[in-house]
C-alpha cells in the first residue's frame, strides 16, 4: 500500500439526506469522520506514473455548512476539484475551487464532481490505496484512503453497503 464553480456543476451538490455526527477517524479505511463530516467511500481510478486520474467519495455532512477549500496528496503533483460535463458526446471538466458542502450529502462520482490528480508519483494499481487530505472550512483536515478501482470503473467495487 502507498501513502500518499460553475453554476450548473453546482447543481450536483443539492442531494441532501441525514447523516450522523462523529468525531474521530474510523478504523475502517472507507470512512473518514471528524466534525460531523464523514467521507465515504473514496476510490481513485488506476493510472501509470506520470499520469493523471480521478477521485470519488460521498461527503456526509451532519452539522452546519463547511467548505472544502483544498485538496493534496503525496501520490501527486497536483490535487484540484473539478466539475465533469458532457459536451454532446465529449466529456470535457473544469476546475471550480473551493467546494460549498451543505448539511446533507455531496457525491463526488463520474458523473458529476471529483478530484483529479495530475503527474502521479507512482503507478496506482488495482486493489492499493493512496492518502489523500482534504481541507474544510471550518473543520480542519481529513484523510481519506482512497482504493485504486480499474481505470474504466463507474463505482467503488462494493458501493452500495452502508458504513453508519
Amino acid at each position: 500500500m502507498r501513502t500518499g464553480q460553475l453554476l450548473g456543476l453546482m447543481m450536483c451538490a443539492a442531494l441532501f439526506g441525514n447523516v450522523s455526527n462523529a468525531s474521530a477517524e474510523d478504523h475502517d479505511s472507507h470512512v473518514a469522520v471528524i466534525d460531523g463530516i464523514r467521507l465515504v467511500h473514496p476510490w481513485v481510478r488506476a493510472a501509470d506514473a506520470g499520469g493523471s486520474t480521478l477521485v470519488f467519495m460521498d461527503i456526509e455532512n451532519a452539522d452546519k455548512p463547511v467548505r472544502l477549500t483544498h485538496v493534496r496528496t503525496g501520490a501527486a503533483e497536483r490535487a484540484e476539484v473539478l466539475g465533469i460535463v458532457m459536451n454532446g458526446t465529449e466529456l470535457s471538466t473544469a476546475a471550480i475551487g473551493a467546494v460549498d458542502i451543505p448539511v446533507g450529502e455531496l457525491q463526488l462520482d463520474p458523473g458529476g464532481l471529483a478530484i483529479k490528480l495530475d503527474g502521479l508519483s507512482d503507478e496506482l494499481a488495482v486493489g492499493e490505496e493512496i492518502d489523500i487530505v482534504l481541507t474544510f472550512e471550518p473543520g480542519g483536515e481529513l484523510i481519506a484512503h482512497p482504493e485504486v478501482e480499474p481505470a474504466d470503473a463507474r463505482e467503488h467495487h462494493h458501493a452500495g453497503h452502508s458504513h453508519n
